[in-house]
């Protein structure tokens, strides 16, 4: 229930990032299009852990420009640049540091990589 609570309310905020090449909006479209990534990436977690940064960073960036061609009627490059720039931070930052790594077996030299484990409540 948290995590739709939480999907609905990032929709919604994303729906206020209204584009007009200033920095205010293009600084709402990083944050925006951060926080819709990184919730992408949590529940791609449960589906590929592995590919988790992939599909958060490429769902969201399909996404955007999807939004400035349906909604604008164009697309304006400093806005598909916002969106990517926050889509990479959202989806690294939640990738790398709020969920809990994949241990990854290196085949060619025999280690195991092994990452830290936090855990956050909502």
């Amino acid at each position: 229930m948290k995590k739709t609570i939480l999907a609905v309310s990032l929709l919604l905020a994303a729906h206020q990032a209204q584009a007009s090449d200033s920095f205010n909006s293009e600084a709402s479209h990083v944050v925006g299009t951060a926080l819709i990534a990184g919730a992408v990436t949590a529940v791609a977690n449960e589906f590929s852990p592995e590919n988790r940064f992939l599909i958060g960073f490429g769902t969201t960036v399909a996404g955007g420009i999807l939004y400035e061609v349906a909604v604008d009627k164009r697309i304006s490059l400093l806005d598909v640049g916002a969106d990517i720039l926050g889509a990479a931070i959202g989806a690294y930052v939640t990738d790398g540091y709020i969920l809990r790594p994949v241990v990854q077996h290196d085949t060619g030299s025999n280690e195991t990589k092994v990452g830290l484990f936090s855990r956050m409540r909502f």
